[in-house]
């Protein structure tokens, strides 16, 4: 190629020419870097693990089983006839003794049923039956009956169980021959006046006793016996 140079108009055409071709350079080299670029391009697959292992089971409750429930059955009912205990008279014994003859022959004599019509009014838990002086073997069996009976007729004041009193009290007596208590008397007092009234006369209201047991006590029987009064 012969460049002829002309002058300044010379110049310009041959700075265009030489401009226009570096572009042509430049836009060529472009195209060949970005198609070079293209075919060494890398490609990725998107891939994605999954669990392959068994599926998880859900755990489903299993339904109760109802149990049917069984019809209620008229009940029937069953007449029941009344049965009238026929009364039974019994006529009251004396308080002696009567004889059972034996197989041997001989008699055995037993206290018979005491008599309970010409009683009235009394409990049960206050009747006492009549004792011998020959069925106590010991002084204490005879005292112990004494105290039994005088506890008997033990009775709490209203107006100490109203205070809400408690107390013990030891009362002095004597018996006579034929059970009858005389000499009463508050040896240790309680504190409380109606307390000590009240085990007083819990001894007079106790006799007369059985007779005191010639062959375990010797004249007059001096007893001594403590009262407790106790709110339960």
């Amino acid at each position: 190629m012969t460049f002829t140079y002309n002058g300044k108009h010379g110049f310009n055409r041959l700075l265009a020419a030489l401009t226009g071709v570096s572009v042509i350079l430049h836009i060529v080299l472009v195209l060949q870097i970005e198609e070079l670029y293209q075919s060494r391009a890398l490609y990725y697959i998107d891939l994605s693990l999954q669990d392959a292992s068994e599926p998880k089971v859900r755990s489903i409750p299993r339904p109760r089983v109802r149990v049917p429930v069984p019809e209620v059955q008229d009940v029937q009912k069953i007449a029941v006839r009344e049965r009238r205990v026929p009364q039974v008279r019994i006529n009251p014994t004396d308080n002696r003794l009567e004889a059972i003859r034996t197989a041997d022959g001989g008699d055995v004599r037993v206290p018979a049923t005491p008599s309970m019509a010409g009683v009235s009014g009394l409990r049960v838990s206050e009747w006492v039956p009549p004792v011998a002086a020959s069925d106590y073997v010991t002084k204490q069996d005879y005292m112990d009956m004494v105290r039994l009976k005088i506890e008997s007729r033990k009775k709490y004041p209203e107006s100490a169980i109203a205070r809400r009193v408690e107390g013990r009290v030891k009362v002095r007596f004597m018996l006579t021959q034929e059970g009858k208590a005389a000499s009463i008397e508050i040896v240790e007092s309680s504190g409380q006046d109606d307390l000590d009234r009240a085990a007083s006369s819990a001894v007079t209201a106790a006799a007369p006793f059985p007779p005191v047991p010639a062959n375990l006590f010797k004249g007059t029987l001096v007893m001594e016996i403590t009262l407790v009064f106790q709110l339960t």
